[in-house]
């Protein structure tokens, strides 16, 4: 098995197989939920590469560019360490930390991770590579036990990628939106502020060959009802204007279709500030099509649920369970947290959808789409 898997990275690194295969075969070597590859420039700080593989959902990769990497507190002290050197999740943060910090909290553990550990695979004069590994929940954390089968394979994967990092510059970064997309069955697009657009996924192919109520002409998407088109360009316009929290930078348009219920398009922007410019250099826009006849009802899809009201996972997964007629106590046990932590998480639920009461939440989520506002 890992001389197969350092084949399949050479192979990756001269572009004749992709960066997925021997990440996931190295993801199941390891044991591990997830294993990340960044590439990074230095003077600017944005992503040069990201390769993304494993047993995490798809929302995982897109959350952590766009909103998660800012608070990850293992990049620190890798970044910090010489190449080689690894640091560990529990050998640096306690259950404390853990419990009460945001990239664990809000985002890896509501995801279905638990333990991270990192590398710096290459660190050349104006670009590092890091690469990262994470544990599902309920598994123990990578440790001197497994050193003797991870050195080997981060030896190849760095003398695979300092090739890999200069013929990486040549292609430029429109590959990475297009990676994060596919992966999901809802349609996606990245489009600009003109409404071109820059990638989608094959859902949103399928959506756009049926041209109702969106469709592609001379590479832009347009609405075929006009109403339709000044609701979306002035989400479009609403976004590109406001710059507060990035978690809040959402719009919902409805899509008004033939003898079918509405299509709903969400929205959201993604500034280069905020994402390493893992989108581009200019502000991009992300559009998540739901179609209620095709597609998991919104209620119970926790990617629609954020998008919609701005929720961070941890929050999504708990109005999920609402939804599907948990109590707070027994989301607890569910989640492997305690009941303060979930009362505080579906306390700022309530806020950003608006509602006072649990029964008012409640009632709101299984009525969606129809009560989106």
């Amino acid at each position: 098995m890992p001389q197969r898997v350092i084949s399949e990275i050479y192979a990756a690194a001269t572009g004749r197989l992709d960066w997925d295969v021997p990440l996931k075969h190295l993801a199941s070597r390891l044991d591990c939920w997830a294993v990340q590859v960044i590439g990074i420039d230095k003077a600017s700080g944005a992503v040069e590469f990201h390769f993304f593989a494993g047993t995490a959902p798809p929302a995982f990769a897109l959350d952590y560019l766009r909103f998660y990497h800012a608070v990850n507190p293992l990049v620190a002290p890798v970044m910090a360490g010489e190449v080689g050197e690894w640091a560990h999740d529990h050998e640096l943060f306690d259950a404390a930390f853990v419990a009460g910090h945001p990239f664990f909290r809000d985002f890896l553990l509501p995801h279905g991770g638990r333990h991270i550990a990192g590398t710096k695979l290459v660190d050349e004069d104006d670009a590092v590579v890091l690469l990262v590994l994470f544990r599902a929940a309920g598994a123990r954390p990578l440790g001197p036990a497994d050193m003797p089968a991870v050195e080997p394979l981060a030896y190849h994967l760095a003398e695979a990628l300092h090739n890999h990092l200069h013929v990486g510059r040549r292609f430029g970064d429109q590959q990475i939106p297009k990676h994060l997309l596919d992966p999901f069955p809802q349609a996606m697009l990245l489009v600009d502020d003109a409404l071109g657009i820059v990638q989608r996924n094959a859902a949103a192919d399928r959506l756009l060959a049926a041209r109702d109520p969106l469709v592609e002409r001379g590479g832009r998407l347009v609405c075929k009802d006009p109403e339709c088109a000044v609701r979306v360009s002035e989400a479009i316009d609403e976004l590109r204007r406001t710059a507060d929290d990035p978690l809040r930078q959402r719009r919902l348009v409805r899509l008004p279709r033939r003898n079918l219920p509405d299509l709903m398009l969400f929205v959201s922007a993604v500034r280069p500030e905020n994402s390493m410019r893992a989108f581009g250099t200019t502000v991009r826009f992300l559009m998540i099509a739901h179609d209620p006849l095709r597609e998991l009802d919104t209620a119970h899809d926790p990617l629609l649920l954020a998008e919609c009201f701005g929720l961070t996972p941890a929050e999504a997964r708990i109005a999920v369970a609402l939804a599907a007629g948990f109590d707070v106590k027994e989301i607890a046990q569910r989640h492997r947290t305690s009941v303060h932590t979930v009362r505080s998480q579906l306390r700022a639920v309530l806020v950003k959808t608006g509602t006072n009461r649990q029964a008012d939440l409640i009632r709101l989520l299984l009525s969606l789409p129809g009560n989106v506002s």
